[in-house]
C-alpha cells in the first residue's frame, strides 16, 4: 500500500452525505470502504513505482469488488449525474475509484465520433464523459487551441502512465510533449524547448524537404503506385502496402534511414504491432511493456543521418541529449505520425468509411467519387480536400487541458461548477460540427466551403493561429496527403481510361 494513502476514518470522514449520496452513497461506502485506502492509492497511481505482480492481483480484486458497487450505485443514481458529483468532489474515494474506472471504459467509447455524437443529441454541446467535462461549442474549442494549456498524463480522454512515457530518470524529467504543460500554464518552458530541438533536426530541416524529392523518396512513391494498381484488393489491410509504405516513408523522410533488414522489423514491430499505444495507456500499460522493443527503435534514431551533427548543451533547447531526443521520437512518431497519418490517409482515399452520424448524410459521403472529380494538379484544392475530411472525420476527435481556476459552465441551461483541477476535453470533432458556426451544410463534404482553412480546428491550432501546440508535422501530412492524391489519382484515372477503352 502506498505510504500516503489516507486512513479508513479519514476516508469515512470524507463521504459526502448531501444531494445524491444521500439516496446511496452511505450504502456504497460501507460496501467499499474496507479496501478503501488500498484501491485509492492503487487507481490513483501512487503505486507505480513499487508495483508487483501482488499489487496487480490484490488492484483486479478490489476493481471487481469495487466496480460492481459503483455500477449499482450509478445505476441507482443515473451514470451522468452521478460522474458530475464525482467531478465536483475529486479527493472523495468513491470518486477516486469511480472515474478511474469510468475512464477505462468510456475513454475507449469517447474515441469513437458516432458514440460522441449520440452524447451529444442527449446532452448537448456541453456536457460529463470519461471522467472530463466536455465544452464542444466552436467558440471555446478555439478559445483553448489558441492559448496556454496546462496538461497532465492524457491523450485526449485517454489516460497514461507516466513511467511509461518518454523521460531522463538521471535529470527526473519528462519529454513526453503531451503531458508538457505551457509556460504560461503553470510549465516550465520545456515543452517549447523540446519542440524547438525537434523542429530543429526533423520537421523544420531543409534535408527533410530534400529527401521527399530525392531518388529514394520517389522510389517510395513509385512502388506506391505500382501497389495501387496491382494490389488493390488488399492495399488498406495491416501489413499491407498503405501502412508499410507509411512507415518507411516517415522513417526515410525525417531520419534519413531508409529501412531494411532487421531494422525494417523492429520498426514493423513498434509501430504495427505489439500493441501499440496500449503500452502507454492505463492501465493496459501494466501488462503490455515494451520497454526493450522502444530502446531498439530508440538506437535506431540515434544513429540516424538526420542526427549525425547533433549538437549537445543547446540552453534553447532545455540542453536535450540526443538520446532523449531520439527516446521521445519512438513516442511521437507511434502516437501521432504513424497513426494520425495513416488514418487520414485511408479516410482521404476511401479506405475508410466516413462516420455514420445519428440523423446526418456524413455517412452517405463517397470520398472517392469526390476525390475523382478535383483538379490533381492545383495542390491548394487537394488540401483543402484533405482539410474538409478531416473536418467530418478527424484523426484525433478531442485534446485536453487542467482547468486552473474554479470555471461554470452551461449544461442545458443549468449552471454547473467544478473546481480548479478538473480535466476538461476540447472536442475538435464538436468544433468543426458546429452547425451555428458552419452553416446548414456542416454535415456535408464541401472542401469549397468558406472560411475552411481559417477556422478548421486541428493539428492543435485553428487555421495557423496556435499558442505553440501546432503539430509540428502538419505540413508534412497535408503535403504527404496532397501528393498521393495527385499521384493516385492518376492511376485511377488512367485505369479508368483503359476500361473505358477495352
Amino acid at each position: 500500500m502506498a505510504s500516503n494513502a489516507p486512513p479508513y476514518s479519514r476516508l469515512m470522514a470524507s463521504v459526502p452525505y448531501d444531494g445524491w449520496c444521500s439516496k446511496g452513497g452511505a450504502w456504497a461506502a460501507s460496501s467499499f470502504l474496507p479496501v478503501g485506502g488500498l484501491i485509492t492509492a492503487l487507481v490513483s497511481g501512487h503505486i507505480e513505482d513499487t508495483l508487483t505482480w501482488q499489487y496487480i492481483l490484490v488492484c483486479a480484486g478490489c476493481f471487481l469488488v469495487s466496480f460492481f458497487v459503483l455500477a449499482l450505485l450509478a445505476k441507482y443514481c443515473g451514470e451522468y449525474d452521478f460522474q458530475i458529483w464525482a467531478l465536483q468532489h475529486p479527493r472523495n474515494p468513491i470518486s477516486v475509484v469511480w472515474l478511474t474506472l469510468l475512464v477505462c471504459f468510456q475513454s475507449l467509447e469517447s474515441c469513437n465520433n458516432e458514440w460522441m455524437h449520440k452524447r451529444r443529441l442527449k446532452y448537448g454541446s456541453n456536457f460529463v464523459c470519461a471522467g472530463q467535462v466536455l465544452l464542444g461549442e466552436h467558440e471555446e474549442v478555439e478559445r483553448t487551441l489558441t492559448a496556454p494549456q496546462a496538461r497532465t498524463y492524457y491523450l485526449g480522454q485517454t489516460r497514461f502512465i507516466k513511467r511509461r512515457c518518454p523521460g531522463d530518470d538521471v535529470k527526473q524529467r519528462s519529454t513526453f510533449l503531451l503531458a508538457l504543460s505551457d509556460e504560461g500554464a503553470g510549465g516550465d518552458g520545456s515543452h517549447a524547448k523540446f519542440k524547438g530541438c525537434m523542429a530543429r533536426y526533423f520537421f523544420g530541416s531543409s534535408d527533410m524537404v530534400a529527401r521527399r524529392q530525392d531518388e529514394v523518396g520517389r522510389r517510395m512513391i513509385d512502388q506506391l503506385k505500382k501497389d495501387y494498381r496491382e494490389r488493390r484488393a488488399d492495399f488498406f489491410k495491416l501489413q499491407g502496402p498503405l501502412e508499410m509504405f507509411v512507415i518507411t516513408y516517415l522513417t526515410y523522410v525525417l531520419f534519413g534511414i531508409d529501412l531494411k533488414g532487421d531494422d525494417l522489423k523492429v520498426m514493423t514491430d513498434w509501430l504495427l504491432g505489439n500493441g501499440g499505444t496500449a503500452h502507454y495507456m492505463y492501465p493496459s500499460g501494466y501488462l503490455m511493456n515494451n520497454t526493450k522493443l522502444i530502446d531498439k527503435v530508440a538506437a535506431i534514431y540515434e544513429r540516424a543521418p538526420a542526427l549525425q551533427m547533433f549538437e549537445e548543451g543547446i540552453a534553447a533547447h532545455a540542453k536535450m541529449t540526443k538520446q532523449e531526443l531520439a527516446r521521445m521520437m519512438t513516442a511521437v512518431i507511434r502516437i501521432a505520425g504513424k497513426t494520425g497519418t495513416l488514418q487520414l490517409l485511408e479516410t482521404v482515399l476511401g479506405g475508410r468509411s466516413m462516420p455514420k452520424y445519428k440523423g446526418e448524410p456524413t455517412g452517405q459521403i463517397d470520398v472517392t467519387r469526390a476525390w475523382d472529380g478535383l483538379d490533381l494538379d492545383n495542390r491548394d484544392e487537394l488540401k483543402r480536400f484533405t482539410i474538409e475530411v478531416a473536418r467530418l472525420y478527424p484523426p484525433v476527435n478531442a485534446v485536453h487541458r487542467v482547468a486552473q481556476e474554479d470555471f461554470t459552465c452551461d449544461f442545458n441551461g443549468r449552471s454547473v461548477s467544478f473546481p480548479a483541477g478538473t480535466l476538461v476535453m476540447v472536442p475538435v470533432v464538436f468544433g468543426n460540427l458546429d452547425r451555428d458556426f458552419w452553416g446548414p451544410t456542416v454535415y456535408e463534404l464541401d472542401h469549397n466551403r468558406p472560411k475552411l482553412s481559417e477556422h478548421f480546428l486541428g493539428f492543435n491550432s485553428v487555421g495557423d493561429r496556435n499558442a505553440g501546440r501546432i503539430c509540428p508535422g502538419r505540413e508534412l501530412t497535408l503535403d504527404i496527403c496532397a501528393d498521393l492524391l495527385s499521384e493516385l489519382g492518376r492511376v485511377r484515372r488512367l485505369g479508368c481510361a483503359a476500361s473505358t477503352v477495352v
